[in-house]
């Protein structure tokens, strides 16, 4: 499926991944706040995002949580 654009087609992702691991409002309770140029934005926390990659399982996810020390703690 594409959606129209002044230039070439671009192709939509139109797949949706489901992932056990915590809750939004349990994320959401959790946030980090931080300023991205000159607005205010939320992130997930460390541990909520240690959480989900590991819960997620995939080969990349699992080296981000080595990669970011994850697997020492949370």
């Amino acid at each position: 499926m594409y959606d129209r654009t002044s230039g070439p087609p671009v192709p939509r992702d139109e797949r949706f991944y489901t992932i056990s691991g915590p809750a939004f409002d349990e994320v959401w309770e959790h946030r980090v706040f931080g300023v991205y140029g000159h607005t205010s934005v939320s992130y997930i926390s460390r541990i909520d995002l240690l959480r989900n990659k590991r819960e997620a399982g995939r080969p990349k996810d699992l080296a981000d949580v080595d990669e970011l020390g994850g697997n020492r703690g949370p």
